[in-house]
């Protein structure tokens, strides 16, 4: 395969989720992609890119064969060899702006050292010499001076310029004479490399697309009113905040409410069968190969088991040995002890305890045999240990020590051989996720209890992306912005913007606008005067959208100028929006009770309290309108308590504010048309029965 072909890459549409986002970038093609296999290399992708999650969208007939993602760290370019000539020229413009400098510092403690007398005394007079006067003495003194304060200004300014300039031609100097390699520009960069199929087709497309995870949006509206609120543009905007160490500029955006990640695997049932036992169902772990150990067994012999440390020299020299060498970690598993030595302090015991302790640091890496299996082994190592225990019959050479360890550490020399290794255990359940990252798993070192399985390792991550992470998750939500990853529920959909949108990655929330649809409105004025007889201005809005609107702040203009700033409720696909608009203060309302107590049944043996409410409204507006009036009757679950409506003037309608996903009970609500400057009145009686022995709460006996 050929060496990869550097390629530029844009970012063209980005799905932002309510955690994370997925990222896809438009590859440009070279022009003439050669027909046999070759890999494409896209350059600048952020390191938080999880490499895992690399895709590829193909457009041609030009087949992909494989995607890699790996982080690429930028070398430091070689630094320029030193130009003698220039650091010569340097060095003259030095010198004569250090004359210069010394010239002009002269003149200033010249000048400075300048006495001024005005003699004002008058000297001794000669005939020969006229009386000068002390004005003109003074006159000339006070000019003089004037005259050497303005030389010493311009001197100054002139050292203040030498002195600067003398500074940046050291520093230009230093520069040329310094041999140091420039800093990388940047920290490092995922590379993402394509690697496609030998073939003579034609690849018209490429698009790539990744995941990352420091990505967050809240949801946000904006209603533009016009006519006096008859008209209506209903705008869907978003708050996006990301830090993915690339900006998103010029891309088409989206938002979805949906996890970025979830799992859809089905949940496996247990099975409630009777009948035959059924075997166990087999994971995904599999075993290793028969034999892995021996390819291993030339490393071993060289460097030692798991765990050990290389010996310090294994050369067949006799001057090495000259003397007893001494003993290596590494040595003393396999190397021939004295007969006296290994009865007192059983070398291989030692060893037994150094492979326990490297297996203790290693932690997860081994697990404790059975103490019976323990026990198997210690009786075949004290019997080996016994063979070995006969001294020699003459001291070997160090060429033969050095080939009877070397033989030993082999396991055939004295006939004992490295103890075998444990079976490998199956990967734990909590470690799921680690073994599913298939980028990030790789071979094991050679003297490491797992040589020749893979392991998960974190090198193809970013060290930085958990902070990078947290700082977006740790973000407050703007004024009135509720989280979508909370307030969704069981609703997911996907809105796409109209435009292209720019984000930077600063991790500050960016308010951007998505789509703009026309809707239906209506301007109403509400009171309930139960609880606040203060009428305020509402707006309703039909849904537009094909889709449910999370809850969320709200920018109401009025004819093109910012009126509120509002909040909508959840709204479900073809409901109304409501927001409120404040207090209406020329619009008032009045509510007045009068309460009756009478006797009533065969006996007197009942209660009824008659209850009048009136509700007066008045308007001050030029123009008509239509006030909402919300009112409500007691309800009581005790059937020896009845409330009951006698009389209503005008007639109402029951409310059960089932359009605001609240339920009332007993709610009355009454439409008022009011003209410009007149009143109006609602009028309305209920009764509240029950027996004599009972009072309401607050009382209904009065002196």
């Amino acid at each position: 395969m050929q060496q990869g072909i550097p390629c530029e890459s844009r970012i063209s549409r980005v799905v932002v989720y309510a955690r994370g986002a997925v990222v896809t970038r438009t590859v440009e093609l070279p022009v003439g992609i050669p027909p046999e296999g070759c890999e494409l290399v896209v350059g600048g992708v952020t390191p938080l890119a999880e490499p895992g999650s690399v895709r590829t969208s193909v457009e041609g007939e030009r087949r992909v064969t494989g995607v890699q993602a790996p982080l690429a760290w930028p070398s430091a370019p070689q630094p320029a060899a030193a130009d003698t000539a220039a650091i010569v020229a340097k060095q003259r413009e030095i010198r004569r702006a250090n004359q210069r400098l010394e010239r002009v510092r002269f003149r200033i403690e010249h000048l400075e050292g300048i006495e001024q007398n005005a003699n004002l005394q008058a000297p001794k007079r000669r005939p020969e010499q006229p009386l000068v006067g002390v004005n003109e003495r003074l006159g000339a003194a006070l000019e003089t001076a004037d005259l050497v304060a303005e030389l010493l200004g311009k001197l100054d300014t002139e050292e203040r310029a030498l002195r600067r300039n003398l500074e940046k031609l050291n520093t230009e100097l230093a520069q040329l004479s310094q041999q140091r390699p420039a800093a990388p520009q940047g920290g490092p960069q995922r590379q993402v490399r394509v690697a496609l199929a030998p073939g003579s087709e034609h690849l018209r497309a490429l698009e790539i697309s990744y995941n990352v995870s420091a990505a967050r949006w809240w949801p946000a509206y904006a209603a533009r009113l016009g006519n006096g609120g008859k008209n209506a543009e209903f705008a869907v905007e978003a708050f996006v905040a990301q830090q993915t160490l690339e900006d998103w500029k010029d891309a088409r955006i989206s938002l979805c409410t949906a996890d970025m990640v979830s799992d859809l695997t089905l949940p496996e049932l247990q099975s409630l069968r009777l009948g035959r036992a059924q075997p166990a169902k087999r994971s995904g772990f599999r075993e290793p190969p028969e034999g892995l150990d021996a390819l291993f067994s030339a490393h071993d012999q060289a460097f030692g088991g798991p765990g050990m440390q290389p010996p310090s020299d294994l050369r067949l020299s006799t001057s090495a040995y000259t003397e007893a060498p001494v003993p290596q970690p590494s040595m003393i598993a396999y190397a021939e002890p004295p007969a006296a030595k290994a009865a007192e302090s059983g070398a291989l015991a030692d060893y037994d305890e150094m492979v326990a302790e490297d297996r203790l640091e290693a932690g997860a890496e081994y697990e404790e045999r059975p103490a019976r299996r323990n026990k198997e082994m210690a009786k075949s190592r004290s019997a080996s240990a016994k063979k070995m225990a006969a001294p020699p019959a003459a001291p070997a050479s160090a060429p033969m020590r050095s080939m009877a360890m070397a033989d030993m550490a082999g396991g055939g020399a004295a006939g004992m051989a490295p103890p075998e290794p444990e079976a490998e255990p199956e990967p734990e359940a909590g470690m799921g996720d680690q073994w599913l990252d298939f980028d990030a798993l790789e071979l094991a070192h050679n003297n490491t209890a797992r040589r020749g399985r893979l392991v998960p390792v974190g090198a193809g991550a970013f060290s930085d992306a958990w902070q990078l992470q947290n700082a977006i998750e740790s973000l407050g939500a703007p004024s009135g912005a509720t989280d979508p990853l909370y307030s969704r529920g069981m609703f997911d959909h996907q809105f796409e913007a109209d435009g292209l949108v720019e984000v930077p990655s600063d991790a500050r929330p960016q308010r951007i606008r998505l789509l703009a649809k026309a809707a239906k409105s209506r301007m109403a004025l509400r009171c309930v005067p139960l609880e606040d007889e203060r009428v305020f201005r509402e707006v309703e809005i039909e849904n537009p959208l094909e889709a449910s609107l999370l809850p969320g702040p709200v920018d109401v203009f009025m004819d093109g100028a910012l009126l509120i700033t509002s909040a909508i409720q959840a709204t479900d696909r073809g409901g109304a929006i409501r927001f409120g608009l404040g207090e209406e203060q020329r619009v008032r309302v009045a509510r007045n009770v009068r309460a009756r107590e009478e006797t009533k049944g065969v006996f007197g043996g009942k209660t009824a309290m008659d209850h009048d409410v009136s509700l007066e409204s008045a308007s001050s507006l030029a123009g008509d309108i239509e006030l909402e009036l919300v009112d409500r009757i007691p309800v009581s679950e005790d059937k020896e308590i009845v409330v009951e409506l006698l009389a209503s003037e005008p007639k109402p309608e029951r409310y059960n504010q089932h359009d605001r996903q609240h339920h009332l009970d007993g709610g009355l609500r009454w439409k008022l048309a009011l003209k410009a400057g007149a009143t109006a009145a609602v009028k309305f009686t209920y009764r509240i029965g029950f027996d004599k022995d009972f009072e309401l709460v607050g009382g209904n006996r009065r002196d």
